[in-house]
């Protein structure tokens, strides 16, 4: 299991092209994936800055709820904003996830390259950062699914919610029990809980996490590590999906 925490809501992020009015580039602070970015007219070459104020390692970036057509992607690195180096270029995004070699800087930029023909950039969110992998994947103790979720409500990081959503729409809830866990995992673990604000109830902030599909989701309560023996722990993941 993998989990992708990482998100842009303290970066600084301009756009080099002109976002559409209701859609712009600062949507991307507010780690919900259904507030959009947008560009749907844009021809040439146009990127995202991202601008985290000190240096970040990254080898992932997720984007979430995307929908980009036509469109080859590039993301590069510099430590001064001026040269700029090659994580990765030439990939079209088919799915949501990309890694990468691991590179430390400052800033970031994420280039659109488009095709003549077609002129479109959508995307809900960017978790641009290093991913935690667990030593072996979790073991699976339960799942809950289709809990309704009222009308017009939906989670942010005050346990409000962004938006509006449909009545039908449900969350899935997933356990996990995590046995075996290293001192240095655990050390992982505990940096990823304080980053996305963990506590007695959901999570301040969503995350994804990929076992055998890409989940965005919120942790359900505080992380609980029981010492089995020396350098082994146990803890149970309870996560609920993000509509």
């Amino acid at each position: 299991m993998k989990f992708y925490y990482e998100n842009l809501r303290n970066a600084t992020i301009t756009y080099s092209g002109t976002a559409d009015s209701n859609y712009p580039e600062s949507n991307l602070n507010d780690v919900s994936k259904n507030t959009l970015f947008k560009d749907t007219g844009f021809t040439g070459t146009t990127y995202l800055d991202f601008d985290f104020g000190e240096p970040r390692t990254c080898n992932s970036i997720v984007l979430g709820n995307q929908d980009i057509t036509g469109v080859t992607l590039a993301l590069l690195y510099s430590t001064d904003d001026v040269t700029y180096n090659t994580a990765f270029f030439g990939v079209s995004p088919r799915d949501d996830l990309i890694e990468f070699a691991s590179y430390d800087a400052q800033y970031w930029r994420l280039v659109f390259v488009n095709d003549p023909l077609t002129n479109n950039v959508s995307i809900g969110n960017i978790y641009l950062g290093t991913y935690l992998e667990l030593n072996h994947n979790p073991e699976l103790i339960g799942t809950t699914e289709a809990q309704d979720i009222a009308s017009y409500v939906f989670k942010s990081e005050t346990k409000y919610k962004f938006g509006t959503i449909l009545q039908s729409d449900e969350t899935d809830n997933y356990g996990y029990r995590y046995e075996g866990c290293s001192d240095i995992q655990k050390n992982e673990i505990e940096v990823m809980a304080k980053e996305i604000g963990v506590g007695n109830n959901d999570s301040a902030y969503p995350f994804y996490f990929y076992q055998d599909e890409l989940v965005f989701a919120r942790q359900l309560g505080r992380l609980v590590f029981e010492k089995i023996a020396y350098d082994n722990w146990t803890v149970n993941f309870n996560f609920e999906t993000e509509l």
